[in-house]
């Protein structure tokens, strides 16, 4: 029975298949798709506005992010400033964001994610160059100091922006140099280097000299004086090539320490003699700085009884004295030019020295000084008495 029905049902089947053809096309084929309909591409992720009830979100963020960092919690304030950081980015409030950025930053390296820290201080001055630049664009070839000043140190006007960019790689840069302090000079040297090609990929030519600064400095302090001062030879380029001459001095002035460091005392001279020069009036914090490395020179001369060097230097830098009337500056070299004149043998330039100076003290009335200088001049007898 089973079998008959399974024959009848074979041919009924067959039957339908064959009525199904009609003139070589099976009209029980699936009829096509419909045509698809043309949708307008979806355009590029929107920018959600900053409505009044977004605005209180953010703000709630990060008063709770505040109030961990005033009770020293840290992961509170991370994670309530990254939901800030996000719903910021996500309305198009780019410059918030990026001032967020150098916050979050400061916390990450608080709560002792270093590389963390660094990366958003280099986010943060990343974003703001993109936004220089396009200001740059849209309001002609120089609209302000981020890209590189003019010959002469001129700055255009201060925007926003500007100021970002300056203060992530201001932390960016504190950061390095505190990592440095503690004795961890791969690290400094390591987050310098990933700025610097920041920089280098910005086209930022003063903060690529200013890194390789950076760089040379802590190296130098960290025993490699000669390594410093291929570094500093290469951001002196950079700072001649655009006429930085404040940039120029001190690189002059670091540069001689390095020498110094390093044993090339000659070469050292050379260095902060040009640092005192370019320094000149116009600059002196450098002048001042390059003058006190300059007596640490001498001194380190007289020590190695390099005397003539020594000597020579602190005849370079008199003039300059002189005509800056820094009377107290005067009396310190001519000090040291005292007693490098009694350490070489020459009693006579001494006691001549020595004698201008109680002259000095006694018409101020500074009886302290006058006794001071007397007593090297009885010092000064003395040996020559035994020469």
């Amino acid at each position: 029975m089973s079998s008959r029905m399974s024959i009848v049902a074979s041919l009924a089947l067959g039957a339908v298949l064959s009525a199904a053809v009609v003139g070589g096309v099976s009209v029980l084929a699936p009829s096509p798709p419909p045509p698809r309909v043309s949708r307008p591409p979806r355009p590029a992720t929107a920018v959600l506005p900053m409505t009044p009830e977004a605005r209180r979100i953010v703000d709630g963020y990060l008063i709770e992010a505040r109030k961990g960092r005033q009770f020293h919690q840290d992961a509170k304030a991370i994670e309530n400033g990254e939901m800030a950081l996000k719903l910021l980015r996500d309305r198009g409030r780019d410059l918030e964001a990026a001032r967020l950025l150098v916050e979050l930053g400061e916390w990450y390296v608080d709560a002792g994610d270093v590389s963390r820290g660094a990366a958003y201080f280099r986010s943060a001055y990343a974003q703001s160059q993109v936004a220089l630049e396009k200001r740059e664009g849209e309001h002609g070839a120089f609209a302000g100091p981020w890209r590189q000043a003019p010959a002469g140190g001129a700055e255009g006007p201060r925007v926003p922006w500007a100021e970002v960019s300056d203060l992530a790689e201001a932390r960016h840069r504190d950061l390095a140099f505190s990592l440095s302090d503690k004795g961890e000079d791969r690290a400094a040297l390591a987050i310098l280097e990933e700025m610097l090609k920041e920089f280098r990929r910005r086209g930022d030519r003063v903060r690529e000299a200013q890194s390789l600064h950076n760089q040379a400095w802590v190296i130098s302090d960290n025993g490699r004086p000669e390594e410093a001062v291929r570094l500093y030879g290469r951001a002196l380029e950079i700072r001649r090539s655009m006429g930085d001459r404040e940039g120029q001095a001190w690189t002059l002035n670091n540069m001689g320490v390095a020498l110094r460091r390093a044993g090339d005392l000659e070469g050292s001279k050379e260095k902060l003699l040009g640092a005192l020069e370019g320094g000149g009036t116009e600059f002196p914090a450098v002048w001042s700085q390059g003058l006190d490395n300059l007596l640490l020179l001498v001194r380190e001369a007289r020590e190695k009884k390099a005397y003539p060097l020594a000597l020579s230097a602190l005849e370079a830098v008199l003039p300059a004295l002189r005509e800056r009337d820094e009377l107290f500056l005067y009396e310190r070299v001519w000090l040291e030019r005292a007693l490098a004149s009694r350490e070489s043998g020459d009693f006579g330039k001494a006691l001549e020295a020595l004698a201008e100076l109680v002259a000095w003290e006694r018409r101020a009335r500074y009886d302290y000084g006058a006794a001071l200088f007397l007593y090297e001049t009885g010092r000064t007898l003395a040996t020559a008495g035994k020469a």
